[in-house]
């Protein structure tokens, strides 16, 4: 359940890549086209691709092929250094107030004051999708945002440390590599389809992820785009299906 259907993360509000000097696994990341062109793979396991859905509107379908191997960025949250896989907490700290204060606060926010603080709810989501390092910038963040109710239930400063998570993230190459890929398949298309710009918001949403997140990403990403009947072609654009997919996935893990 979607934290009682409230507090649905939106696209954070801003999209700066951090390049920081990091220790990056490179690996090898076969590309596949989905029935947008997106091309994508799977980001754990390496598995067979999706087979390409029927396009519209001059949309083609495109072949399945072999998923890449996953991501990999390493590194740490002290020192200047970037966020990565290693952390120092886990999801149980999103209800620890020593850790988080706001968790204090389980029915102080919405309408009728019956709902959890929106931090609580995307802490647990990103302890369960991101890499733990940025998890824990998360949580460093997040546990400076005031108990009371005008604080602990302001979307703004709960936006703002989902910024600031994203911002410290270790780049990661198979998300790189994976966005421009997105990228070029979009703008090949008939018609051409350049909504996803120089790659980079999809580079900021993706890197984050964790093994397990990422693969629930590319899986959405590598699948049919949804119907939009007033757009040109019928259906969604590739970054609007990018951001719907990092959208999905974070929110569905938003359980308190």
């Amino acid at each position: 359940m979607l934290l009682r259907h409230s507090h649905l993360l939106v696209l954070p509000a801003v999209f700066a890549v951090a390049l920081g000097a990091c220790s990056v696994k490179e690996v090898d990341d076969d590309d596949f086209n989905d029935s947008t062109g997106v091309q994508t793979g799977s980001g754990a396991s390496g598995g067979e691709g999706a087979q390409g859905g029927a396009g519209g509107d001059g949309l083609s379908g495109a072949f399945g092929g072999e998923g890449g191997t996953g991501v990999g960025a390493s590194g740490g949250t002290g020192g200047g250094e970037c966020a990565g896989e290693t952390g120092s907490h886990d999801v149980d700290s999103c209800t620890n107030t020593a850790e988080l204060p706001i968790a204090a606060g389980a029915d102080v926010c919405g309408e009728n004051s019956n709902e959890e603080p929106p931090g609580i709810g995307t802490c647990v989501s990103f302890y369960t999708v991101y890499k733990t390092g940025v998890a824990d910038a998360f949580l460093a963040c997040a546990a400076e945002i005031g108990v009371e109710p005008t604080n602990a239930c302001d979307p703004d400063q709960v936006e703002a440390c989902v910024n600031e998570a994203h911002e410290a993230a270790c780049p990661d190459q198979d998300v790189t590599d994976l966005c421009l890929n997105i990228k070029d398949g979009c703008a090949a298309f008939d018609p051409v389809d350049t909504s996803m710009g120089d790659g980079a918001m999809c580079i900021y949403l993706a890197t984050p992820f964790n093994a397990a997140g990422y693969t629930e990403w590319t899986d959405c990403v590598g699948g049919d785009p949804l119907e939009v009947p007033d757009s040109p072609t019928g259906f969604e654009t590739c970054e609007e299906q990018v951001e719907r997919c990092w959208s999905d996935v974070v929110n569905a893990h938003q359980q308190g």
